[in-house]
This record gives structure tokens, C-alpha cells and sequence, in this order.
């Protein structure tokens, strides 16, 4: 498979990883995480269906990430990570109503003029 597919397919895979913890963060509230509390909290956070898809998100990235790492040079990949962000303020817009300010939109402009010209 290509490595540009394989990074938006990771890059994707980390962004809907981040929505989906957000959503899980969202149902289990504020946490505890004094030391006599921390395992309970995290039992409790790990039977948050929410939060089991967005960990097996990231697993499904981080392993496609390193597919992606054994064929390109990382100082052209890496910087591809940063279109994650531009799927995170889309999506974040519109599941949880978050506004897209100019300085979302300039940053966004932004990354995406740096990766271009990193890949001219």
C-alpha cells in the first residue's frame, strides 16, 4: 500500500481516536487520580465502551504508524501528523459544537502551507 495512504489512514485513525476519547471523557467525568483512587478511576474509565474503541483507535494507528516509519524518510512523515488537527477542529465542530475561530482557520492554513512545502 502507498505510505500516503497509510499516513492519512493513521492520521485519520488518530483523529477519531481523540473524538471518541473526548466523547468517553465526556460520559465519565471528573477523575480521581489520588493514589488510593487511581486503579478504581481507571476501571472505571476502561468500561467506558467510548473509551476502549478510542485506545484500540490509537492501537490501529500507532501499528500503521510504524508500517508508514519502515518506508519514508521521518522528517517528511512526521510533520504529516499535524493534518490530524485539521480533522479534530472539523470534527469537534460538529459533534460537540465547538466554534472555528479565525485563529483555528489561519492555524489550519497554516499547517497545511508548511506540509506542502515540505513535500515540494
Amino acid at each position: 500500500m502507498n505510505n500516503i495512504v497509510l499516513v492519512v489512514f493513521s492520521v485519520l485513525l488518530g483523529s477519531l481516536g481523540q473524538i471518541t476519547l473526548k466523547m468517553g471523557a465526556d460520559k465519565v467525568g471528573k477523575l480521581d487520580l489520588s493514589p488510593g483512587l487511581l486503579l478504581p478511576e481507571l476501571v472505571r474509565v476502561f468500561r467506558t465502551p467510548e473509551m476502549i474503541v478510542g485506545v484500540l483507535l490509537f492501537g490501529v494507528s500507532f501499528v500503521t504508524w510504524i508500517k508508514v516509519l519502515t518506508g519514508s524518510q521521518l522528517s517528511l512523515a512526521y510533520p504529516m501528523l499535524s493534518l490530524g488537527y485539521i480533522n479534530v477542529v472539523l470534527l469537534s465542530s460538529l459533534l460537540f459544537n465547538e466554534p472555528i475561530t479565525l485563529a483555528k482557520i489561519c492555524g489550519i492554513a497554516l499547517i497545511i502551507t508548511g506540509v506542502l512545502i515540505l513535500h515540494r
